[in-house]
């Protein structure tokens, strides 16, 4: 018979994990084996009981083995990640895939007893989770889908986090922006923002998409400040956060912190005002803002709504002059995009709606309706170039926002140079 089998008796030494195996025939001894006791785990007590994945979890008990080596801890049969290890003390983590059950201490293949855990908002079961958010549309709590709340903190004025409850992801944070679990930094799009210092970690260096209201020129590269208001010393940093009033502000693109700051939007699409006080307009336009520019506004969309149906695909803004073309660009834009309305035989400025894009609504240079205003043809965009030649960033997003919402991709047409009136009348 070449096989034996038995049972470790219970008179073996704890102290001394290595003993010998003999086999006696005959009274006659074998070769000693070694074989390596390893006495059972055992499980004291368990702090906390209940709890949703990803939940600290504290173990007393015994002989747990003083590192970790190949022993683990499961929750209902689910490996988890191991926080600490010791002789009669562990920690781990509740693991996503783990619903109410024992918990078990595997050493060298020896299990504990079982002690029971209760999963509660379990991920792998719902994985719906709801935010509560304050003014600021930071997320103070976060509840499972069973009401659990598994994340409660309060933040420091600039988003500094002090967390009460943290047994859920919970990324999105300050302001609602997302916080990288690395670095710690939120990401506001634009740049990168440290709460812990209360600044971005890079400079606001952004050129592009700024108009000069006065001249429709745009001012891209005219300034290193582009969203400064040089009547407000708080806006001058290229590297602080909402003028340092992060009570009352949120800065929701990584530029600006209130609608001035980045342009008047209008419903009908597009940016109705670009440029920030003080930003190629001057100290004087920018002390008048409240005035100037909402009472531009108001007579543009005055104009859009009783603009004359005899000519609608040239007609422009009534205050446009040479100096001062408004809105809809300089001379040279204005007299492309009318030559490329005739061209295709539709409408100037069409506003488009274009959800889910950069922005909720566009304007077309020109493009072909219906009746109903719906595009039914060729849409053109009419651009400046660079001075590398390219069409500049906010053209193509405006032209991607257009093609997504409608399905047509807009012709790019650049800027001609303005003709004389007798080479325009020879044409027609």
């Amino acid at each position: 018979m070449n096989y034996i089998e038995f049972h470790v008796p219970s008179g073996v030494s704890t102290t001394d994990q290595t003993v010998n195996v003999v086999v006696h025939v005959g009274g006659v001894n074998g070769n000693a084996v070694s074989f390596n006791y390893v006495t059972e785990p055992h499980i004291t007590s368990m702090s906390p009981t209940s709890g949703a994945v990803g939940t600290d979890v504290y173990l007393w008990g015994s002989n747990f083995g003083t590192t970790q080596g190949t022993s683990l801890i499961t929750v209902s049969g689910v490996p988890s990640q191991i926080t600490y290890w010791s002789q009669n003390y562990l920690a781990f983590k509740v693991p996503n895939e783990a619903t109410t059950g024992n918990v078990i201490v595997t050493v060298s293949g020896v299990e504990s007893n079982g002690v029971v855990f209760t999963v509660t908002g379990n991920s792998s079961t719902s994985g719906i989770y709801f935010y509560f958010s304050d003014a600021l549309g930071t997320s103070r709590v976060i509840t499972a889908s069973d009401g659990t709340v598994c994340y409660d903190a309060d933040l420091y004025p600039f988003g500094g986090e002090r967390a009460y409850v943290n047994n859920c992801d919970s990324a999105y944070k300050f302001t609602g922006k997302e916080r990288d679990s690395e670095s710690g930094l939120d990401d506001l799009g634009a740049r990168y923002y440290s709460s812990q210092y209360g600044r971005f970690m890079t400079a606001d260096e952004f050129k592009g998409g700024i108009v000069d209201p006065f001249t429709g020129e745009d001012i891209e590269t005219n300034t290193a400040l582009p969203y400064a208001d040089i009547t407000d010393p708080q806006t001058l940093n290229k590297y602080g956060y909402v003028r340092n009033n992060p009570l009352r502000y949120i800065d929701p693109n990584g530029h600006c912190f209130d609608p001035f700051s980045c342009g008047l939007e209008f419903a009908g699409g597009g940016t109705l005002l670009g440029g920030p006080v003080g930003t190629g307009i001057g100290a004087v336009v920018g002390a008048l803002v409240g005035t100037a520019i909402v009472l531009e506004a108001v007579h543009i969309v005055h104009s859009e709504n009783t603009e004359a149906t005899s000519d609608t695909s040239t007609s422009t803004s009534s205050t446009a002059t040479s100096a001062r073309p408004g809105t809809l660009g300089k001379p040279d834009h204005q007299e492309t995009a009318n030559e490329e309305a005739t061209r295709i035989g539709g409408q100037r400025e069409v506003p488009i709606l274009t959800p889910g894009g950069a922005k909720d609504s566009r304007r077309a240079d020109a493009a072909v309706t219906d009746n109903t205003g719906k595009v039914t043809g060729e849409v053109v965009q009419v651009y400046r170039p660079t001075p590398a030649g390219n069409i500049p960033k906010r053209e193509q997003e405006a032209a991607r926002d257009i093609h997504n919402a409608t399905g047509v991709k807009p012709t790019m047409v650049p800027v001609r140079p303005v003709r004389p009136p007798k080479q325009r009348d020879e044409d027609r």
